[in-house]
């Protein structure tokens, strides 16, 4: 089973600052699984160009990591590493 909670912030100026044209949010995520009975927590987090809901962000993110991890994308990867 997993568990995951997103959590998005404006970045509020940072992206002047830092020099980081277009930054608008910060996302995190934070994936927890427990697979027998250890538990494996994943954190990750994203610069946002724009500000999502937590919701958006938790739909996103799983949509590009089922996309980024395709036979076909995996094939590609392999393809572009063998080169």
């Amino acid at each position: 089973m997993e568990t995951r909670v997103g959590v998005v912030v404006k970045a509020k100026g940072l992206a002047e600052h830092h020099e980081f044209p277009g930054l608008k949010a910060f996302g995190r995520i934070e994936a927890t699984r427990v697979i027998d009975g250890k538990t494996e927590t994943d954190v990750r987090v994203f610069a946002l160009s724009r500000k999502l809901s937590a919701d958006d962000l938790l739909s996103t993110a799983r949509a590009h990591a089922v996309r980024s991890t395709s036979p076909a994308s995996t094939r590609a990867r392999n393809r572009s590493l063998e080169s």
